[in-house]
């Protein structure tokens, strides 16, 4: 009689059918290799526990496929990250070691990497909605961002590119901002977001 293999205890995952479009590999501690991730893929999801199974072993990730649209690979203490494919739109990367992180899509609507090594943080696109980058040691210098709504129906409308109180479009939607501020979560905490609540612009 063979012994069984439980999900935890898989160290190598190979030949994953081309037709797999959500894969779900969180909290495998054995987990040490993964030939590739299959081109069908949208949403990948491979968490790590490292307070309980110790540091992953998961190291490099392979190419990232042409289509995807999460990804979440918190905690796997990765120093790299590949090409980030332009159809992305939610990206995990907290708790990881990059000391890098290459060009972000247009389309990125969420992004954390909170807890890692990147000294500079690459220009963020107009469609991002959630920010996350506390934790990280040293902390970044953030490019420039603004946080003025083109129109009234914020969250879903585009930032204005002319963030200041003397721009028309600004002063008429300033008193909205509470209502369409975006969701930015940083290691400055609230103090952003009372900025823009009492009307003081950078």
């Amino acid at each position: 009689m063979s012994t069984p293999t439980f999900l935890w205890q898989i160290g190598q995952v190979q030949n994953l059918p081309n037709k797999i479009r959500e894969l779900r590999m969180d909290y495998i501690p054995d987990l040490t290799y993964i030939d590739h991730w299959p081109d069908s893929a949208r949403y990948i999801s491979a968490m790590h526990d490292y307070y309980w199974d110790g540091p992953s072993t998961l190291q490099p990730v392979p190419p990232l496929p042409p289509y995807l649209e999460y990804l979440d690979l918190y905690a796997n203490l990765l120093d790299t990250l590949r090409d980030i494919p332009p159809t992305l739109r939610e990206l995990k990367m907290d708790r990881n070691r990059l000391d890098y992180f290459p060009v972000l899509p247009n389309e990125l609507r969420h992004l954390n990497i909170r807890g890692n090594l990147v000294p500079s943080i690459p220009s963020l696109p107009d469609s991002l909605r959630y920010l996350d980058v506390g934790g990280l040691n040293p902390f970044p210098s953030l490019p420039p961002f603004h946080l003025c709504w083109s129109s009234s129906t914020a969250p879903t409308s585009t930032p204005c590119r002319n963030s200041r109180p003397s721009h028309p479009h600004c002063r008429h939607q300033h008193h909205r901002h509470k209502h369409g501020l975006l969701s930015l979560r940083t290691a400055l905490g609230h103090f952003v977001e009372r900025i823009h609540r009492t009307g003081m612009h950078p």
